[in-house]
């Protein structure tokens, strides 16, 4: 097992010094390795407010990014930099050239420089079009393979200590020679724990049941049925729709002053007199009950059995709901 691990860390080092060989050889047009001031530049390209000055041609907004750009290399970096944007507009095919360098420094000195220059561009894109592009140029100094080293070095530290601890492991597990004795576990499924059960799924069903009549609120005026749904409708004109049936409504515990006036309607009787009128007829004709609020107006066609206790209450009679429904 020892000679496995230090032949892995042997693997190991091998694989990461060639790595920072074609680091340090690779071409800047590279797409897999980037150095940080072509990171930098792709940052600035992508980001949203570069990209909305571009779409609207803001010409000193564009300027004001690259000056703000090269500013902060500056303060970072002593490597000479320049910066040209080719820009034009949706509407014109002029372009535009915008200019930034640091202090002291234009693309001549750093192309007349004694030392290997880089120079790249990417294009820009906004909304699939191309609106130009922007190049960069600047010295290259060892910074970079400082950059570069310093990556992979500790990356390889990274994998070294991954590989340590999977050995570790390894060893610590191989010293195991006795297994501890599982403790039998007392069945978790006895007489009281299903009583228990039972007993949560019918207080869980019962809050099922109750929690589909929240609008019955103390402004509900009436509801008419439209299968499968109970409309609520209260002293605003609002609407509740629910999942239940007229009879499910009038079981409810919390439901008392809603009592049955047709085959489709509930009125709530403490609020029906404020809101309505009750036209009655004899004979054959319709008993109609005529609910007018500033937000709705509806006229529900009263069952014959229920005329005489509306007739009762809207002369000044208390009508209880137990007498409602005796009278169906």
């Amino acid at each position: 097992m020892p000679i496995l691990f230090f032949t892995l860390i042997v693997v190991l080092i091998t694989a990461s010094n060639f790595t920072l060989f074609l680091t340090l050889n690779h071409s800047e047009k590279s797409t897999l390795l980037q150095s940080p001031i072509q990171s930098n530049i792709v940052a600035l390209v992508e980001s949203q407010t570069f990209k909305d000055n571009a779409y609207n041609f803001n010409i000193k907004s564009l300027q004001m990014q690259l000056e703000y750009h090269v500013k902060h290399h500056h303060h970072l970096s002593p490597i000479p930099l320049c910066i040209r944007l080719k820009i034009k507009s949706f509407s014109s095919q002029q372009y535009q050239l915008l200019e930034a360098c640091t202090t002291k420094t234009t693309q001549a000195s750093i192309l007349n420089n004694t030392k290997k220059t880089t120079a790249n561009s990417i294009k820009i894109n906004i909304l699939n079009k191309e609106l130009g592009e922007i190049s960069w140029l600047y010295t290259k100094s060892e910074s970079e393979s400082v950059y570069w080293i310093v990556f992979v070095s500790i990356i390889e530290i990274f994998l070294l200590l991954l590989l340590l601890r999977l050995y570790l492991l390894k060893v610590a597990a191989s010293k195991v020679t006795e297994v501890a004795p599982i403790a039998e576990l007392t069945p978790l499924i006895s007489a009281e724990f299903s009583n228990l059960q039972l007993k949560i799924k019918s207080h869980l069903k019962i809050l099922a049941d109750n929690k589909r009549f929240y609008p019955l609120t103390p402004d509900s005026l009436f509801v008419f049925y439209q299968h499968p749904y109970a409309l609520i409708y209260d002293i605003k004109g609002r609407e509740h729709r629910i999942r239940a049936t007229l009879s499910c409504i009038e079981k409810a515990d919390f439901s008392d002053a809603f009592i049955r006036v047709s085959r489709t309607h509930l009125i709530n009787i403490n609020n029906i007199q404020q809101y309505a009128k009750f036209a009655h007829s004899s004979g054959n004709e319709k008993n109609v009950l005529s609910i007018v609020t500033d937000h709705k107006k509806v006229d529900i066609k009263v069952s014959q059995s229920l005329a005489d206790p509306l007739i009762h209450m809207y002369q000044g009679n208390k009508v209880s709901k137990s007498r409602l429904e005796t009278a169906e």
